[in-house]
């Protein structure tokens, strides 16, 4: 096994994987990532608050079949998610009218104490495309 450190935005190769890491909003530094293979190709913001640089890059894609995006606070915590750079539903609402392709959308990176209010949030935005992430299930993509 070998660690090998990459910048923000080169495409590493690891067997049939590529991954390509998309800078993301977040206090600390992060990276959302862009995986694919021969056959699928999926996106993952991981830790981010609002974002154009990644929708950028992800709107350019050809045939992406999934988009993993967090969502870590409900509304009410509004000011916590904004000053620790994570989404609530409504930001994640607004993230979303940036995000021009037509694939799926999983909520990932819920936090387990305010899950049930984030997913009855999310649910009252009838938004048919998004999914709740489940724990434990395997995604094939």
């Amino acid at each position: 096994m070998c660690y090998r450190p990459f910048q923000v935005t080169e495409k590493v190769q690891i067997q049939d994987l590529t991954f390509q890491s998309i800078e993301v909003n977040h206090k600390v530094p992060a990276i959302g990532m862009l995986v694919s293979d021969q056959q699928s190709k999926i996106a993952l913001t991981g830790d981010t608050a609002k974002m154009d640089g990644f929708w950028e890059v992800i709107n350019q894609q050809e045939n992406l079949d999934a988009l993993l995006i967090e969502c870590a606070f409900p509304n009410e915590l509004d000011e916590l998610a904004h000053s620790s750079h994570h989404l609530t539903p409504e930001g994640l609402q607004k993230e979303l009218t940036k995000f021009t392709l037509s694939c799926p959308i999983y909520i990932v990176n819920i936090k387990p104490m305010y899950r049930e209010r984030i997913v009855s949030e999310l649910e009252a935005l009838k938004n048919p495309r998004l999914n709740i992430f489940q724990v434990g299930k395997i995604y094939e993509f």
